[in-house]
């Protein structure tokens, strides 16, 4: 997936130290889940060029993947399942936890989705094709 929003930009414009020093493929993974959060949520096709092969996100996009990047690197749990420990027991000492039932994006921050609502869009016509017989249907 060719796109516009570089592990430079992400690394140059964060507020997390860490993130700042992580690996160029650690910050790729994490840029790639944070794509794929965005493009669901907005229909990115609609920033897809035939022309370059690529997706061009105007800057508030841009800044709303920074934002779910450092949502996802803070909460690795999500991304890399380092969180999914749900009980422990160390000699006499056991502990439990409940399951995370978040479900992205729907769970995402209010200041993130207010940057993503703007841009999102339905498919306006849709074409069905059955068969014979075909229509087009409008949403």
């Amino acid at each position: 997936m060719n796109h516009n929003i570089t592990t430079n930009f992400i690394q140059q414009h964060t507020l997390l130290t860490n993130l700042a020093t992580e690996p160029v493929t650690t910050v790729e993974k994490y840029i790639l889940r944070a794509l794929s959060l965005v493009g669901s949520y907005i229909n990115a096709q609609q920033f897809y060029d035939e022309g370059t092969d690529a997706f061009t996100f105007p800057e508030p996009l841009q800044n709303a993947v920074l934002y779910i990047v450092e949502v996802l690197y803070i909460d690795k749990g999500m991304f890399a399942g380092a969180n999914s420990i749900q009980s422990e027991k160390i000699g006499d000492y056991a502990y439990s936890k409940k399951q995370d039932t978040r479900v992205m994006p729907l769970d995402l921050p209010a200041n993130i989705i207010a940057l993503l609502d703007p841009y999102r869009s339905r498919a306006g016509n849709i074409a069905i094709d059955v068969g014979w017989y075909d229509r087009e249907y409008e949403i």
